[in-house]
């Protein structure tokens, strides 16, 4: 079951579907009272939809247990071989694959579950458009990382505090390395006193 949320059209705010069903009670009255701009009225009105959302989707969990084991699946075209190839000699995807067994095929999408309860939809129609603008092969907009990236703010919150913001929901922290400090770089970034080493944070503005 979901429910939209937010409906304001103030870029502060975002359109969510919100699969409510698969919640605990808590875990639902602590989004609507964090995230929601909903009306009180609204709030009381989907807090009341919770219990039958929630019988609703366990019925859901117990009819189709096992249907995603029984996916189909079939080859790319042939003309999708170069790109996918190309696609996993790169050092990202070898990277971020290698402990897992990978192959590159069409699946039967309604079938396929996704982790996440809440959806952007303003987000949504951003893909949308941008794919029928595009022109690009379904393969290629689908798996062709780092294309029409969204621009990241970042705002320094104290002396040592940034606070990174984007348009795109899916940023997240992927991981923090430290290497010698080097002074070419530093150049124009001079901290101050003597620099002897360097923590790099490495964020990944997830556009699929």
């Amino acid at each position: 079951m979901t429910e939209m949320l937010a409906h304001q059209t103030d870029p502060a705010h975002r359109r969510l579907l919100y699969m409510y069903g698969a919640v605990t009670q808590i875990e639902l009255n602590g989004f609507l009272e964090g995230n929601s701009i909903d009306t009180d009225e609204r709030k009381r009105e989907i807090k009341a939809q919770w219990r039958q959302a929630a019988e609703d989707f366990q019925a859901i969990v117990h009819t189709e247990e096992g249907a995603p084991e029984t996916i189909s699946t079939r080859p790319l075209a042939p003309e999708a071989s170069q790109f996918t190839a190309a696609l996993q000699a790169s050092p990202a995807f070898q990277r971020t694959f290698s402990n897992y067994p990978i192959s590159i095929e069409q699946v039967e999408i309604d079938k396929v579950v996704a982790g996440q309860r809440m959806v952007h939809l303003d987000f949504v129609e951003q893909i949308r458009e941008r794919y029928s603008q595009s022109g690009q092969d379904l393969v290629s907009f689908c798996l062709h990382t780092g294309q029409d990236q969204t621009p990241i703010i970042v705002g320094r919150t104290a002396n040592n505090a940034y606070t990174f913001t984007s348009e795109n929901p899916s940023l997240r922290l992927l991981g923090v390395f430290e290497h010698p400090y080097e002074p070419a770089w530093m150049e124009a970034n001079h901290p101050g006193g003597q620099p002897v080493r360097t923590m790099t944070l490495i964020l990944v503005d997830a556009q699929k």
